[in-house]
């Protein structure tokens, strides 16, 4: 406040309406000895609001003037509400640091404008109605403004998403409307439910606005169809069940199924479907049989879908269907048939599921005379819809044979499902006991003992007492006696050069990492030798003895062998050739990888060992 100014307003306060006005009087006075200017500003209100009738007045010392101040706010949401204080400077030109103020109360009185508007004004559907309540704040004071609605009957339930809301000046605010019908429609008859909107600004409650709207509940309309509508199978059917919404509203319908005798289970994924406007959705039925089938004969259920509108249960759909439970199906096989073998035989069952569900098979195998242990590994499998499964047998007989007659065993292996033990497969094998070797020394001294040659009686101890293994150490022989030459046909192409008047003996045989393999090798595998094209007889009856050889791999593990010698004689002079053919009747291995390909080598086909002979002159 200057002393050099002396300011003065005919009124302290006024009270307009946005579009009317304030008449003010500023009363300047000059209280200085000098001549100076002043310059007329107002604060605390929008610029536009203030008009000046003279924003600078010239004064001579101790003179005064009038000036004339005009305050009107505009019509609008932009002339808010409430106390304005208004200031009024008076600034001398010469000195600006001399100021003097006056403080004026300004109040715009509120003016509530509350427009509602509501779309769409009319909607149907079958089990609610969406709607947009707009309400717009034309006043230039905040509004809280609560929503209800109601209808004549009082038929629907009304939702207002939010239910209150706070409306700035000028501004719009959209306001969700759900409207549900409180009981479900009856019979296919549409019906229309009036209703009010009323929005009850709580400033000023005698400003309700209110807007008019229309819901029709109408029935709803869709299409039902299955597919397949006949399907059949082990032990459950899958379907699909398609709804098509063909009406004017979002469509929500509930899924069931079931079928007179009840005998079934029926699960839909998902058991609910919300179908849009003219748009269809889909559902996976899948049908269980609630108990397996008593015989070997098909049984067939007939079932009804049901789709249950929403907001409409009796204006139902329905469509039927048939599932055929079936006898499960599968196949059974015997590698090989028939066998032979001094200790035991393996043989390989396979059981293949051609079926459309999963199979638990129980295997079991005997013989009419109870004369061997069968043993299934494993006794129960299960093989997986349209595969197959192997389970090794093993069969090895109760009591060793009595001499040198084979005894044959004809076997039944016997699978049953456990999802119906009724439905039995059966397969034949065979297996035949052979009569274990005497060792070999006794075989070749009996031979030549027969022959009475005190030489060959000299070669049987000399095979005595030569160590196990596939290459058999040389010893000196005792004077005039002549050393006999192994030639071992364990490898392809040996080139072996035999003394003259030197006895031959073949050395076949089979080497593996484990004796089980060399058991497997026994069982499957066919042998003959041969020398210059003709057979030569077997020395035993039959394989002979599984022995701990060396390291045959290099692997740093101890091996296992079986060898089979066949004495060839002295030879003449010349070229000789001598092979080994091994026919396997099942695949076999030996665990080693020879090839380096990671697994080990197996064998399947025939395959021939050879080597060449040259007896000296």
């Amino acid at each position: 406040m200057s002393a050099l100014i002396r300011v003065q307003l005919s009124t302290q306060s006024a009270r307009v309406r946005p579009g009317e006005r304030a008449d003010l009087t500023l009363t300047v006075q000059n209280f200085s000895e000098i001549v100076d200017h002043y310059r007329i500003t107002v604060e605390g209100v929008p610029p536009s609001w203030v008009t000046i009738s003279q924003e600078e007045v010239a004064l001579f010392p101790k003179d005064q003037d009038q000036v004339r101040i005009t305050l009107h706010p505009p019509v609008g949401p932009e002339s808010r509400a409430g106390h304005y204080n208004v200031r009024i400077h008076a600034t001398s030109r010469e000195n600006p640091a001399e100021r003097t103020t006056v403080d004026f109360d300004l109040e715009v009185v509120a003016l509530p404008a509350l427009e509602l508007s509501l779309r769409p004004q009319r909607q149907s559907g079958t089990t609610e109605g969406i709607f947009n309540v707009q309400a717009r704040n034309r006043g230039n004071a905040n509004l809280t403004v609560q929503l209800e609605a109601t209808d004549p009957e009082e038929g629907c339930r009304y939702t207002f998403n939010p239910p209150q809301l706070v409306l700035p000046p000028g501004q719009e605010r959209l306001v969700q409307l759900k409207v549900q019908p409180k009981v479900p429609l009856v019979g296919e008859q549409a019906k229309s439910y009036l209703f009010t909107v009323t929005a009850r600004p709580a400033e000023d409650p005698a400003m309700a606005r209110q807007v008019q709207g229309e819901w029709i509940q109408a029935p709803p309309t869709f299409d039902l169809t299955l597919r397949p509508q006949k399907q059949s199978g082990v032990a459950e059917g899958t379907f699909t069940v398609q709804v098509s919404n063909l009406g004017h509203a979002d469509l929500t319908v509930q899924l069931e199924a079931m079928d007179p005798e009840e005998g079934c289970q029926y699960s839909f994924n998902p058991p609910r479907l919300v179908v849009p406007v003219a748009q269809e959705r889909v559902a996976q039925l899948r049908v269980r049989p609630k108990n397996p089938l008593p015989g070997v004969t098909a049984r067939t259920f007939t079932f009804t879908v049901t789709a249950r509108p929403a907001g409409a249960l009796r204006l139902t759909q329905q469509v039927q269907g048939e599932w055929e439970q079936i006898p499960p199906t599968f196949e059974l096989a015997l590698r090989p048939q028939k066998q032979s073998g001094a200790g035991e035989g393996i043989f390989t069952v396979l059981v293949r599921n051609p079926g459309d569900a999963d199979l638990t098979v129980n295997l079991e195998a005997t013989d009419p005379e109870k004369g061997c242990q069968y043993t299934l590994d494993p006794p129960q499998v299960v093989v997986p819809a349209g595969q197959e499964r192997p389970v090794q047998l093993k069969v090895q007989p109760k009591a060793p044979l009595r001499g040198k007659e084979t005894k044959t065993y004809s076997f039944t292996v016997t699978a049953r499902p456990a999802q119906a033990p009724q439905l039995v497969q059966q397969v034949q094998g065979e297996w035949e006991q052979l009569p274990r070797r005497r060792p070999i020394w006794l075989s070749i001294a009996a031979v030549l003992l027969g022959i009475g040659c005190v030489v060959a009686a000299l070669v049987c101890v000399a095979v005595l007492i030569l160590p196990s293994g596939p290459s058999p150490e040389p010893r000196q022989p005792p004077a005039g006696e002549t050393e006999p030459v192994f030639v071992k046909l364990m490898a392809n192409e040996n080139r072996v050069t035999v003394p003259a008047n030197a006895p031959v003996i073949l050395v076949a045989g089979w080497t593996a990492a484990a004796p089980e393999l060399v058991g497997e090798y026994l069982n499957c595998v066919e042998m003959v030798v041969t020398l210059d094209g003709e057979p030569l007889p077997n020395p035993m009856e039959h394989w002979g003895e599984i022995e701990e050889g060396g390291d045959y791999n290099g692997d740093g593990n101890l091996d296992y062998v079986v060898r089979w010698r066949y004495p060839a004689g002295v030879l003449s002079p010349g070229e000789h050739w001598a092979e080994a053919e091994f026919s396997p009747r099942c695949p076999v291995t030996n665990g080693f990888d020879r090839d380096g390909d990671g697994n080990p080598d197996e064998f399947r086909e025939p395959y021939v060992l050879s080597a060449q002979i040259t007896v000296e002159e």
